[in-house]
């Protein structure tokens, strides 16, 4: 791929997009701008593009020019990756484009070339880019004049890379502060070697007795070990060393039944003296934006993860972290793929580590990461595709044993019941609204109180109560903030009941593509509620369905069907499938089949990523409008807390504000000073 030296006007008509005032019928209608759309939607391939040899450096442009989303930007990659387009090797140059599109920088340094492109690829994929690429493109565009142990870097990546059979040797051979410089160009599958070979060396030069004050002093020298705890779960390679102290049995009465004869010894051996400042810290793997949470805290009694997820957009996972090597426990708030889809990912290599949740959130969990799994083997494993590595990033999360492994460790949790998995460390859980099974999290650490909501509808539903957190004199509160700073989106009085019964009496038929876990269920109990069964038939199909079974709503116009078929979207009927952003899946098919009928009613009643499908037909995009003949509907039943009553919640926060999981955008918001937005790696003391 040479694009570099292409002058930028070879894009025809893209200055004429940025001038002002520019209508957006121009916009939508231009060529170019249409492509890019068509491919996000899924209405075209990008083997059907006559200019692909261009299309980096034409989205490129785009996004510089500011005509399309930083999201819709990443999408595109991201699919030029998984087709083969482009390789990793080539995110160097693409990140250059976007980042000095005139002359060479000579000023900048390779450490900071380095990380500014590791910040950059973490948004388009989690897989490894090669370090002597990135150092080749520095070589040739920045400075051919770099210190020799860059390439001791690429050789020893290249080894543990490449010879993962010989790592051990490869690790016993290799200089500490070379292993700690070439982590982050290390694959996934072989960082936990490293950290578990450097964390032992760490542990056994420790003086001994080892206590919290020597650990503390040793850690602060340390490039790597600075924020690490002493806990048991770090020094346990010490144990002989550590002092012991006598436990009652009353001290397990709120640590799950299964889990005692592996917590014991955190109790028992503990060099942490809980009447010191317990110092905690928040790290964030995950949540900026909305597609891969994970929230990690630290106290010097140990780590505690709460969730870990995977972008449904482009497969990104939470950042990599060395303190998540030796996290105690993983605690998820919810079984959506964007809170829980990486969990495999994390209980690789048949891995141990307490996963907590719900009864229901288990088993959402298991419906999700098997259908995952196979829909991610289908996808990469057929003939027509390029196969999966093995140490892939999307291999591991497929892989059936890491996924049964993940299931194997869940311990189920109830709500308002406190869990202890730490010393002076209690977990308790609030139901949250959002999804079956769905809660928030008190953490009590040492009397400080944190709490982190997950994904939260402060109203509830009609199938789920109001939620009650306390957490309203918390000393921090984690939040939810989908729907920060759009009220514009809210319509306080609205009544689902009425909107509905007004649609059924103006369609011949209705489509509601919905999520198959939350919006799926909501729309059909509040069809349920208007008594629409009575009148028409309805389909609840896919996933859905099987979720659906949990309601119990019997009757004999209410159909849970695997699928669908177009002979079977006739008059009297309502469909409701996903895909929910008409993506693809059921909800497309028979959106495109009835895309010539006016009196087929579409109802959009979830959350709609930008770039998708629903969130233009919402913004009435010239080019739908024209082509989709339906009549689109939005009602509002999301699980997430709207906009103004998030405004309400954040003002009854006493503690720190911390918000994660808002769209693009959100986080340029300054009518709240006082709102903390933390991007992905970066962490906040308590």
């Amino acid at each position: 791929m040479d694009l570099i030296d292409k002058e930028w006007s070879l894009i025809d008509g893209i200055d004429e997009l940025t001038k002002k005032n520019i209508e957006i019928d121009t916009l939508h209608n231009n060529s170019l701008i249409l492509s890019i759309k068509q491919i996000l939607w899924n209405e075209i391939e990008l083997n059907d593009i006559e200019w692909i040899e261009y299309m980096v450096y034409i989205i490129c442009m785009l996004y510089k020019k500011e005509l399309i989303l930083k999201q819709e930007f990443v999408v595109i990659l991201s699919k030029l990756l998984t087709k083969d387009y482009i390789s990793l090797n080539d995110l160097p140059l693409i990140n250059y484009i976007i980042s000095k599109p005139t002359s060479k920088d000579k000023k900048i340094s390779i450490e900071n070339w380095l990380h500014l492109l590791i910040k950059f690829s973490s948004n388009i994929t989690s897989d490894t880019i090669s370090l002597k690429s990135a150092i080749d493109f520095y070589k040739e565009y920045y400075s051919d004049s770099i210190e020799n142990i860059w390439n001791h870097y690429i050789t020893c990546v290249e080894s543990i890379n490449g010879y993962p059979e010989y790592i051990e040797d490869t690790l016993n051979n290799t200089d500490d502060s070379e292993l700690i410089a070439v982590l982050p160009w290390v694959k996934i599958t072989q960082k936990r070697f490293i950290i578990d070979h450097l964390l032992k060396k760490f542990v056994k030069d420790l003086p001994n007795p080892i206590t919290e004050e020597n650990f503390n002093q040793n850690a602060s020298e340390s490039n790597i070990f600075k924020e690490f705890p002493s806990s048991f779960h770090v020094l346990e390679s010490r144990i002989n060393d550590i002092p012991v102290e006598a436990i009652k049995p009353e001290i397990f009465n709120n640590v799950p039944q299964e889990l005692i004869k592996d917590i014991a010894p955190k109790f028992a051996y503990s060099v942490s003296n809980p009447e010191t400042d317990p110092k905690i810290r928040i790290f964030f793997p995950g949540g900026e934006g909305i597609g891969h949470s994970a929230i990690l805290i630290k106290s010097k009694f140990g780590l505690l993860l709460f969730d870990f997820g995977m972008s449904v957009v482009n497969n990104v996972v939470p950042q990599y972290f060395p303190l998540i090597d030796r996290v105690d426990a993983l605690f998820l708030s919810h079984a959506h793929l964007d809170h829980s889809g990486a969990v495999p990912l994390l209980l690789r290599e048949n891995r141990t580590l307490p996963v907590l949740g719900t009864s229901a959130t288990k088993h959402l969990c298991s419906m999700l990461w098997h259908d995952s799994s196979n829909l991610i083997s289908n996808k990469f494993i057929s003939k027509n595709s390029k196969k999966l590595k093995k140490d892939s990033i999307l291999h591991q999360i497929a892989n059936p044993f890491n996924v049964d492994n993940a299931l194997n460790n869940f311990q189920e949790i109830r709500s308002k019941v406190p869990v202890k998995i730490l010393p002076h460390t209690e977990v308790t859980s609030f139901e949250a609204s959002h999804l079956f099974g769905s809660v928030g999290f008190e953490i009590n650490i040492a009397g400080k109180r944190l709490f982190y909501t997950g994904d939260f509808n402060l109203d509830g539903s009609a199938i789920f109560p109001k939620v009650e957190f306390p957490y309203s004199d918390a000393d921090s509160v984690i939040f939810d903030g989908t729907y920060y700073g759009r009220n514009q989106e809210d319509d306080l009085n609205i009544s689902v009941g009425s909107t509905l019964k007004e649609i059924l009496a103006r369609s011949k038929r209705i489509l509601i593509p919905a999520f198959s876990m939350g919006r799926s269920q909501e729309m059909l109990y509040n069809l349920y509620k208007i008594q629409a069964q009575n009148d028409w038939k309805i389909f609840a199909t896919g996933m859905g369905s099987k979720v659906a079974t949990m309601m119990k709503l019997n009757h004999s116009n209410i159909k849970l069907a695997s699928s669908v078929t177009e002979d079977q979207f006739t008059e009297k009927t309502i469909v409701i499938a996903g895909q929910g952003m008409l993506q693809a899946g059921l909800s497309r098919k028979l959106f495109e089949y009835s895309k010539e009928d006016p009196n087929t009613g579409v109802i959009i009643c979830g959350y709609q990523a930008p770039g998708t499908m629903g969130y233009n037909l919402l913004d009435k995009s010239p080019y739908l409008t024209n082509k989709y003949q339906q009549e689109v509907h939005k009602i509002i039943v999301s699980g997430h807390t709207n906009g103004r009553q998030l405004d309400t919640f954040i003002d009854n926060i006493s503690g720190k504000k911390i918000m994660v999981h808002a769209p693009e955008g959100s986080y340029d918001e300054k009518k709240r000073n006082n709102v903390l937005t933390p991007a992905n790696q970066e962490s906040n003391s308590l």
